[in-house]
């Protein structure tokens, strides 16, 4: 399958009057472009989101063009262009000749909400997926010490013991660069290399097909697989598995992808990095028709990318589809919940190294979700695990 940025992308206004767009690049999901403006006094990377959408663009100096000033001017914050970098934190303090732009290029990670460019081979800026969660506002190559444009790439201290404004990622231990920064670079160039060769699907396939026939219920002896991606990357099922009393939808290929801001938010983001989506129901409450139900699971396994967050436990996102039982209870939300009471054992090998999590979607009203608003997802969790609720949904009323 192609990988390649839509056809619609955008192109974003200029930092100043002065500045001259020398790269622009959309990322692989469409929600992102990394650009690099030169207004003649410095070069600057932005990575912005698209037009008309809430995300803040985060801009982090590249080069001084010129001769290094002696600090920050007082508004910096509020010009209309992004300051040089003082003398005491500049690699090249007498400035340096514009950037190659046919050197240039971009690797996204693969969260999408990150990038880092390059100059040839020489990565020379990271703008990784941690900047806004901290004063970081990425790395860059010419930077000696920490500044608010930029923080060195050079200098990486391991995670236990960071030095301040030192290239230090949230997680993960110092490996093969010595820079766990150039480490997440490398990570990420090799995910796209390995995509485009077309080859890790088919073993990533069989991993999750062989998980869910060990767990999942099957009155008919087989499982139903139906494919929900339209012939677009990343390939993606969904599963129906029907038992006597039970049946289960659960999602294929929505791990591929690592969640975004889960760095900002996780003091452990491998843990919630890669997940799939599991639904389950009483045989009483199956449609007779699943279809409607499977679009809308199939919406959900692209929702973190297209609205730029993440699912984990105690989140809620809109349900649809789901037949109303006996009691006339309607339920228009899901609960999402990594370990609910009564989950079938699904256990996923790792993936890229990292473990894949099923989240479970729980059936609540509109009153319930209202609950969780006011008084907390973890509050909601304990009122309806009292009350007998578990991971197969089945016909109730609301416990508030």
């Amino acid at each position: 399958m192609a990988i390649a940025p839509p056809a619609d992308s955008h192109a974003a206004s200029s930092d100043g009057p002065n500045a001259n767009v020398i790269f622009e690049e959309v990322s692989p999901y469409g929600n992102r472009m990394a650009i690099v403006e030169d207004d003649g006094r410095a070069v600057y990377l932005h990575l912005v989101g698209p037009e008309g959408s809430e995300v803040e663009t985060v801009s982090l100096w590249l080069r001084n063009r010129g001769p290094a000033p002696m600090g920050l001017p007082e508004d910096w914050e509020h010009g209309d262009q992004g300051p040089a970098l003082p003398f005491e934190a500049c690699g090249h303090p007498v400035g340096l000749p514009p950037f190659d732009a046919e050197s240039l290029n971009a690797i996204w990670f693969p969260e999408g909400d990150a990038v880092a460019l390059r100059e040839g081979e020489s990565v020379i800026g990271v703008i990784p997926p941690w900047v806004g969660s901290s004063d970081c506002p990425g790395y860059a190559r010419d930077c000696k010490m920490p500044t608010p444009i930029a923080w060195p790439l050079k200098r990486a201290h391991a995670p236990g013991a960071p030095h301040p404004g030192a290239a230090v990622a949230p997680d993960g231990p110092v490996s093969a660069t010595g820079n766990p920064v150039l480490d997440r670079v490398e990570a990420a160039a090799a995910f796209w290399s390995d995509w485009q060769g077309g080859t890790p699907w088919a073993p990533l396939q069989q991993d999750l097909v062989a998980a869910y026939e060990a767990a999942l219920p099957s009155a008919a002896g087989r499982h139903r697989y139906y494919s929900v991606d339209a012939g677009h990357w990343p390939p993606r099922f969904l599963l129906e598995a029907r038992g006597a009393d039970t049946a289960v939808y659960a999602s294929g290929g929505m791990c591929i992808r690592p969640q975004p801001l889960v760095d900002r938010y996780y003091e452990n983001p491998e843990t919630v990095r890669h997940v799939e989506l599991a639904l389950s129901l009483d045989a009483a409450l199956v449609p007779e028709t699943p279809m409607g139900a499977l679009n809308h699971l199939s919406q959900l396994l692209v929702m973190p990318w297209t609205l730029g967050g993440w699912l984990g436990t105690g989140h809620t996102v809109p349900a649809r589809h789901l037949p109303v039982g006996p009691s006339g209870t309607v339920f228009s939300t899901f609960l999402v919940h990594g370990d609910p009471p009564g989950a079938l054992p699904v256990t996923f090998p790792s993936y890229r190294g990292a473990p894949v999590k099923l989240l479970w979607l729980i059936p609540i009203t509109e009153a319930e979700r209202q609950y969780a608003v006011e008084s907390g997802s973890e509050a909601l969790c304990e009122r309806l695990f009292a009350a007998g609720v578990t991971a197969r949904h089945g016909d109730r009323r609301s416990v508030v």
